[in-house]
């Protein structure tokens, strides 16, 4: 079976089937994959069908391959195979089940302590690339991926170069080079490569040196810090204009500790020579790690994780009760709303607290695309490196299979076991999967007194099978549970003025009940970040805007960096449903397209819509107020757009009422504005149609009655 762009999957490639495509590039395209015998997840690397042909990219892709290979490391992406197949070179990568830094940087930016493990990690990896004297030239936020695992993985070597002591090794000599340690120096005949944003100031004249992959690392680790890329969006003439100035950087926030700063504009010296080696950068941020292990107290949007445990609060009760019914019941469902802080009650409430008694051990698996590959992989990793290759492809055929496995490891670790499910409704797992998941899960457990336990975390609307499970469901806080939370997690700071609690209570009040504690997190974590020492201030409260303000900012950042198709579509979601006030999630979609539905649920995770069940609302009416750009996008709007929109609602809810059809004047209104757009939903369509029909058949009628009583006034004429 030959491999066509696009017919990919289904394909056997090798001892490969691959499954779906994960990503694409310059230089071709990236598929999931299965080993066939060993059920192993690879990501397939194929070169593009338009570089075929081409020797120097046939090179090139087979240098990263190798160039990779060579790098048995950690925090390296690892290679497992390469090989052609249908006339195209393929390399079998490390499947890593996570996200790139770049995606977590826009929705889950790290902390001061986190941000200096992660760039320690790209460091290390760095710092082995260099031992075998390989440049990477091209390291950025979306060549690292950070696994499930909490573990860095750099990727991409498709630019690196290689260099002896005489001088540089190109693509083509790599089947004769000795990788050893070797001198990386500047060399005369490197090409200008990388990415524009990130590249150092000596890529730009063709030059490169260890230095060079420096630069990179603290830039990225800037990023991490000041939450923004301060080169983006120039173009080529504008950043080495800003390069060649006497600050091109602007200083990182004072929450940064002095020493990581200075670190980082060591990292950012226009000498490379003046820059620290990548081993010298991971030692020093080894080194910081203990005075940067204080935790920032609030997570802003993101959920709690097992390592917030210490921070996280107003949920104590809910705590409580979720590990009794643990103890007692063998699968307990833990469902809500979106955004309601499932996650946070399991992750960073649950587990801490039955893993501090030191009688659990605790599996927390996010199914992914391949639920069975991940839960079969945290089995394994808890059986101290025991690898039981079959065991994903048991638990696949055996609904059986998953409570003997998890009964085998309690009975190994002597140990009671839980495994977490989180979330269970994964929108990445293959639906034949999710199927066989749900049938594994019940069969897994049933006897309370076997030392096995499943908690599955999903949203209510996801939740079906046996009503007797125990579950227990999450509620937003809200009014004086929502006021004890808050001042419960000031622990950590001080309100300088007590009618802060009030107001930002009083302002989330307003706000859909299951955004409200998310909003709070955001709120006090901008606090916490425009801090002097540790009080909060009611100036700094007014200065981001309240509640509504801090909101509105994010949505504004989050939604700048989509691109112009994906802003187009939020443009039109956002005005539907602040037209709407509340809508129908089929409702709201209607006519968007295929990519409507995935970015509804991303703005719901970045709470600027909520859901409750199947209807959406905005996060908070107030930012129809507060947020500039969707109060331009509603204010564009024709008024008789808006008049449209909520009567179609109206028309819906009748039945399709006849009544309730629009008026010749609105008619005639709705074409001077240029008609119905094509992106309405079908309600608003469907109802300008049946009017215009009704029109019409009105002006029938109309001119039939005219002409019969002309046809009666003329006989009357006739017969005098």
């Amino acid at each position: 079976m030959s491999v066509a762009e696009g017919s990919e999957v289904g394909a056997i490639v090798g001892p490969y089937r691959v499954l779906r495509p994960i990503a694409s590039g310059g230089m071709g395209r990236v598929y999931l994959a299965r080993h066939v015998e060993l059920g192993r997840l690879a990501a397939l690397k194929f070169l593009s069908r338009t570089l075929v042909g081409s020797a120097r990219a046939r090179a090139q892709f087979t240098f990263e391959a190798r160039a990779t290979a060579s790098l048995s490391h950690p925090n390296v992406i690892t290679v497992y195979d390469v090989g052609e197949h249908g006339g195209r070179p393929y390399v079998a990568l490390e499947y890593v089940h996570g996200r790139t830094l770049h995606q977590l940087l826009r929705a889950d930016p790290p902390t001061i302590g986190r941000a200096a493990q992660l760039a320690e990690g790209i460091a290390r990896a760095i710092a082995a690339a260099h031992d075998v004297g390989l440049l990477h030239r091209d390291l950025k936020p979306s060549n690292v991926v950070v696994g499930h695992d909490d573990r860095v993985r750099v990727l991409d070597f498709g630019i690196a170069r290689l260099v002896e002591e005489d001088g540089p090794v190109a693509p083509d000599d790599l089947t004769r080079f000795d990788l050893r340690p070797s001198a990386i120096s500047r060399s005369p005949d490197a090409s200008i490569a990388g990415t524009p944003a990130y590249m150092a100031p000596e890529q730009w004249e063709g030059r490169d040196a260890r230095g060079t992959d420096s630069w990179a690392i603290g830039l990225v680790l800037y990023e991490m810090l000041a939450r923004k890329q301060p080169l983006a969006g120039l173009d080529p003439v504008a950043l080495m204009a800003r390069l060649d100035g006497e600050q091109p950087f602007p200083p990182l926030p004072s929450r940064v500790p002095p020493e990581l700063s200075a670190l980082v504009l060591r990292c950012l010296s226009r000498d490379p020579g003046a820059r620290p080696s990548a081993a010298e950068i991971a030692t020093e941020l080894a080194r910081l790690a203990p005075t940067l292990a204080t935790r920032e107290p609030y997570r802003g949007l993101a959920a709690y994780e097992r390592r917030d445990a210490d921070v996280f609060r107003g949920r104590e009760r809910e705590i409580d009760e979720l590990v009794a019914r643990v103890e007692r019941e063998p699968l307990t469902r833990v469902v809500g709303p979106a955004g309601v802080g499932k996650t946070s009650l399991v992750r960073a409430g649950l587990v801490p607290r039955l893993e501090a008694t030191q009688r659990w051990h605790v599996l927390v698996v996010e199914p992914g695309p391949s639920p069975f590959a991940s839960i079969a992989r945290a089995i394994a990793d808890a059986s101290e490196g025991r690898d039981d290759r079959d065991l994903e492809a048991r638990l696949r055929a055996s609904p059986g299979a998953l409570g003997l496995a998890l009964g085998r490891l309690a009975t190994a670790l002597r140990k009671r076991v839980l495994l977490v499910i989180d979330p269970l409704d994964d929108p990445s797992s293959e639906r034949d999967e999710t199927r066989l998941l749900g049938a594994a899960l019940a069969r897994a457990v049933g006897d309370p007194a076997e030392p096995v336990r499943i908690v599955v975390v999903a949203r209510d609307e996801t939740i079906t099978g046996d009503p007797s499970t125990a579950t227990t469901r999450v509620r937003p806080l809200a009014g004086a549970a929502l006021h004890e939370a808050i001042t419960r997690s000031l622990d950590r700071a001080e309100a300088e003025d007590a009618t802060i609690v009030d107001v930002l209570v009083e302002e989330t009040s307003a706000a859909a009940s299951s955004a409200s504690l998310p909003i709070v997190s955001l709120v006090l974590q901008r606090l916490w970040e425009r801090r002097e020492g540790t009080s909060l201030t009611r100036a700094d409260y007014d200065a981001i805007g309240g509640a509504v303000g801090a909101l509105a900012a994010h949505a504004e950042a989050w939604v700048a960096r989509l691109s112009d198709a994906d802003l187009g579509l939020a443009r039109a979601v956002l005005r539907r449903t602040a037209d709407a006030g509340t809508i129908a999630r089929e409702r709201l979609v209607a006519g968007l397209g295929d990519a409507a539905s995935a970015l509804v649920e991303r703005l719901v995770d970045e709470r600027i819509l909520a859901r409750d069940g199947e209807t959406i609302t905005l996060a908070h009416p107030g930012l129809v107020r507060a947020w500039p750009r969707l109060a331009e996008w509603i204010a564009t709007q024709p008024d008789v757009h808006r008049t449209v929109l909520a009567a179609a609602e109206r028309w819906a809810r009748s039945g399709r009422a006849r009544a309730l059809l629009l008026t010749r004047a609105e008619l005639d209104e709705l074409a001077a504005a240029g008609g119905a757009p094509p992106a309405w939903p079908e309600d608003a369509r469907a109802l300008v149609r049946a009017s215009e029909d009704a029109l019409r058949a009105r002006r029938v009628i109309t001119i039939a009655i005219g002409v019969s009583i002309a046809i009666v006034i003329l006989a009357v004429a006739l017969t005098r």
